[in-house]
């Protein structure tokens, strides 16, 4: 069986070589390619055993690994490109799959998985450096890495939002006033989060408001937007953000003030299908979220209010109880967190709980 390979195996190898034609690292026919594995004969054709790193048990392809290897010194590059074929569902034995840095790109089939791979551990299963266009298949969207998505309909940024709105007051009444009023220091605050693959085109948010005289902290009192950027977000990442903003005295009672909140990456544009800028980022197309605060009465939220639903209550101590125990590493811009820890120390504890039940029965 040494010399003898299943047909099917073989034809997935000759699909992916057909496809890279004109991008496929020659240096592969040549036997230094992979030492040891590499059955390159150097008669200036590559074929489908030649290409890649190939492990093979009882006629089955069990290990293909298309990555960058290092020889002498000089990293070397599969060069690989096109779509994915659909006979991949063919490769049942198949238990290591890199593709690490090349040209694949298209859609990857829903039917990876149901195949044999641990797509958590990168040293057998990796898509990174690609240009694989999302969405990707549920199993491996956490797992994608980097994909160069800028020919593609969506990027893979898609899946970037906000959500859990809110609005509340430190120190003070928990009613918003112009900032002639010290009695407190008002707040918005949300969560910024990636439920598709990693993102790395500068993920962020933008703010605005709907009311001239209305300024966000560090941005003049003209200023009515306000935006910032991450560098990236991994796939299922949440970060909160809380900022600060005021109200000028000239801005009446009873005014209703309406903040939105969108995601965005940096210099991104509706679509950058044909574009020559290399930089060009399509916007995620998830929906802004907006929230209204009036002059003169309560803010949406209050701290004490763990769960965001608006009010202080059992459901509230039940949440922050579950946060201290379930919870090993706890940071300030969580905004659980945040609207947890009643006393503002830094930590949520035993005693933010106590302080929690004294709201609830004074309500």
């Amino acid at each position: 069986m040494d010399n003898c390979y299943l047909s099917s195996d073989v034809d997935f190898l000759r699909e992916i070589l057909d496809n890279s034609t004109e991008t496929v690292n020659m240096e592969m026919d040549d036997p230094s390619w992979f030492p040891g594995t590499s059955i390159g004969n150097g008669n200036g054709i590559i074929e489908p055993l030649e290409i890649c790193s190939q492990t093979w048990e009882n006629g089955r392809l069990v290990l293909l690994d298309c990555g960058a290897h290092e020889l002498n010194g000089v990293y070397h590059w599969c060069q690989l490109s096109g779509d994915l074929p659909e006979s991949l569902i063919s490769l049942t034995e198949l238990e290591t799959f890199i593709l690490d840095y090349n040209n694949f790109s298209g859609i990857v089939p829903e039917h990876v998985c149901t195949m044999n791979f641990d797509f958590s551990d990168y040293s057998s299963f990796s898509l990174n450096g690609n240009e694989f266009c999302p969405p990707y298949p549920e199993c491996i969207e956490p797992y994608m890495g980097w994909q160069n998505s800028q020919d593609c309909e969506l990027s893979e940024c898609y899946d970037v939002g906000v959500r859990d709105f809110i609005s509340f007051e430190y120190n003070g009444d928990n009613v918003l006033n112009t900032y002639e009023d010290f009695s407190g220091e008002p707040y918005l605050g949300f969560h910024i989060y990636n439920d598709g693959p990693d993102c790395f085109q500068y993920p962020g948010v933008r703010v605005t408001s709907d009311t001239p005289g209305v300024s966000f902290y560090g941005y003049g009192d003209d200023q009515e937007v306000f935006e910032t950027w991450w560098y990236g977000m991994f796939s299922q990442q949440e970060e909160g953000f809380v900022l600060g903003f005021d109200v000028s005295p000239y801005v009446p009672e009873g005014t209703v003030i309406t903040f939105t909140a969108e995601s965005t990456t940096l210099h991104c544009e509706d679509s950058c299908l044909g574009s020559d800028d290399p930089y060009c980022h399509e916007c995620p197309p998830t929906d802004p979220i907006s929230i209204s605060v009036t002059v003169g009465e309560s803010f949406t939220n209050s701290v004490g209010d763990s769960n965001l639903d608006g009010e202080v209550n059992v459901l509230d101590v039940v949440e922050t109880v579950g946060y201290i125990v379930f919870n090993e590493s706890h940071y300030y811009y969580d905004l659980t967190f945040l609207m947890s820890d009643i006393n503002t120390d830094n930590l949520v504890n035993v005693q933010d709980v106590v302080m929690m039940v004294s709201i609830i029965l004074e309500i």
